[in-house]
C-alpha cells in the first residue's frame, strides 16, 4: 500500500528539501573579484542529502513551503492500482454539458466520483465497493457522497431544498 503525504491544511507533500552538490563552471575572475560564470552547472546527483532539522526530515509542500516531517499526515493511497487513465477521462467527463441546444440550461457533470467493486470472488471475503472522487483522487465515504449530491441538489434548486429537516419526517 501506498501512503501520501500532506500538510495540516491538506496541502500535498511534494517532495524532500535535499541539498545536492553541483560545480558551477566558471570561465575566470573579473578585476573587480567577481566570479564570472560560464552558465552550466554539472550536479552530482548520487551525493544528494534529505535535509532535517531537530531530527525530523524537512519536506516540501506544493506550494514550495517547508515542513518537518511531524507535521505531515500520511493517508492511504487507495486507488494507487487505478489506472491513471481512468482519472484523466473522469475529470474529461466533468467538463461536460449537457446542452443540446444553446438556448438550454446549462447541465454539467459537477461531481464525478468512481466507484472500484470488488465482486465475491468464491473466497471468504465479502464483495465490497469504494468511492474515489475523481477530480481530488481521494476516497470517499457515502455518507460524503450523499451529502455532496445533495449539496449541487440545493444549489441548482433553491426554490426545493432537500435538508435535515426534510430527513426526519419520515
Amino acid at each position: 500500500m501506498v501512503f501520501k503525504g500532506y500538510t495540516k491544511t491538506g496541502k500535498r507533500i511534494i517532495g524532500t528539501f535535499d541539498l545536492i552538490p553541483a560545480t558551477a563552471f566558471i570561465v575566470g575572475r573579473s578585476s573587480d573579484g567577481e566570479l564570472i560564470y560560464e552558465g552550466e552547472s554539472k550536479v552530482t546527483w548520487d551525493a544528494s542529502q534529505t535535509q532535517t532539522q531537530n531530527g525530523e526530515i524537512m519536506f516540501i509542500d506544493e506550494d514550495e513551503n517547508y515542513v518537518l516531517g511531524g507535521d505531515v499526515e500520511w493517508r492511504a493511497n487507495l486507488c494507487i492500482h487505478m489506472s491513471l487513465a481512468v482519472f484523466i477521462h473522469a475529470e474529461l467527463l466533468s467538463t461536460v454539458s449537457g446542452r443540446r441546444d444553446y438556448t438550454d440550461p446549462g447541465e454539467k457533470f459537477e461531481n464525478v466520483t468512481l466507484m472500484l467493486f470488488e465482486p465475491y470472488t468464491g473466497k471468504k471475503r465479502r464483495p465490497r465497493f469504494r468511492l474515489f472522487d475523481a477530480r481530488t483522487r481521494e476516497e470517499i465515504t457515502e455518507a460524503a457522497y450523499f451529502l455532496k449530491i445533495r449539496q449541487i441538489h440545493n444549489e441548482r434548486n433553491p426554490h426545493a431544498l432537500i435538508g435535515e429537516e426534510d430527513l426526519d419526517e419520515d
